[in-house]
């Protein structure tokens, strides 16, 4: 019988987590512990989640979508890698940005490398 796991809650204008949150690394490779910033990671899937490529002339997302990468592994490597920006909109996408704004955190989005929601354990 499988069962929701609890692993935190927002009391007190304040949200508790029962593991700890992984810090965001900085382009000097320092961590810098943001609380308020989350990596977050999403499947392609329509209409929740619905990416597209980036605006051609400005290299930048339009209209209600956000920026999000797809990372790309290199000759079967599981550490290196390149990535593309894309452009992420949809049902999902719209609660993330009202929550990000309500709850006042920031977040790179990025997309799953293999296509699958998740592995079972």
């Amino acid at each position: 019988d499988r069962e929701w796991e609890k692993v935190g809650k927002w009391e007190n204008k304040s949200l508790n987590m029962k593991y700890p949150v992984w810090p965001r690394i900085t382009a000097s490779a320092d961590t810098d512990p943001d609380d308020n910033h989350l990596s977050i990671v999403t499947l392609e899937e329509a209409p929740f989640v619905i990416v597209e490529n980036v605006d051609y002339l400005t290299g930048t997302c339009v209209r209600n979508t956000v920026p999000c990468r797809k990372y790309f592994r290199l000759n079967n490597s599981t550490t290196e890698g390149t990535s593309v920006k894309k452009c992420c909109k949809g049902f999902c996408i719209d609660i993330l940005k009202k929550l990000s704004k309500t709850v006042k955190f920031t977040y790179d989005l990025y997309l799953v490398t293999n296509g699958k929601h998740g592995k079972k354990i």
